[in-house]
């Protein structure tokens, strides 16, 4: 009774991170907060950053090269968000972005797992490349959707959760798989 009472009501009332003042990011049937499943999903995203800076440049030291070809690797990385984020940018998509971001997160998630595939240097930057190629795509529409859901003057305030929530999650990956 109790679970079915949050799950059906709420419990957003009171707390630090409520939705006061946003647009209901509710499920419906249920009232499963989406601005603290939000918060949780860029420090996830955060932590596989972290780990995934970390664990380069332990590859490329295992497999006999300098650390300056992890920085390759790591560009690699880059390249690929930019590329997808250009792709991204030039379609002219007719979906909410609130509808978007649900797949845009789980194509993050599936593509952050490529990079533990690689056999050699040479291809985890090209796995580290198609990884990059979902985080632009994600971000953007991510920013999207945080910008529609603060209420007006409280902008900043929802950015600056959202970019803590990631750098937290980056520090804890980092350490964690250092």
């Amino acid at each position: 009774p109790y679970a079915w009472r949050v799950l059906s009501r709420g419990v957003c009332d009171g707390c630090a991170l409520g939705t006061a003042g946003l647009k209901d990011w509710t499920l419906d049937g249920t009232h499963l907060c989406l601005v603290r499943l939000n918060l949780l999903t860029m420090f996830c995203i955060g932590a596989g950053f972290g780990s995934a800076e970390v664990a380069a440049i332990a590859f490329v030291e295992e497999h006999g090269q300098s650390r300056a070809v992890a920085g390759v690797v790591l560009a690699l990385w880059s390249l690929g968000s930019m590329a997808g984020g250009l792709v991204y940018g030039s379609l002219h998509l007719t979906r909410p972005a609130m509808r978007q971001l649900p797949v845009l997160t789980t194509a993050l998630a599936v593509v952050a797992t490529l990079p533990s595939l690689a056999w050699s240097v040479l291809a985890l930057g090209l796995l580290m490349a198609c990884y990059g190629s979902a985080i632009a795509p994600f971000f953007a529409c991510n920013s999207l959707v945080l910008g529609e859901a603060a209420p007006p003057g409280t902008v900043t305030e929802a950015f600056a959760w959202s970019s803590s929530s990631i750098f937290g999650g980056a520090a804890l990956g980092t350490a964690l798989a250092g």
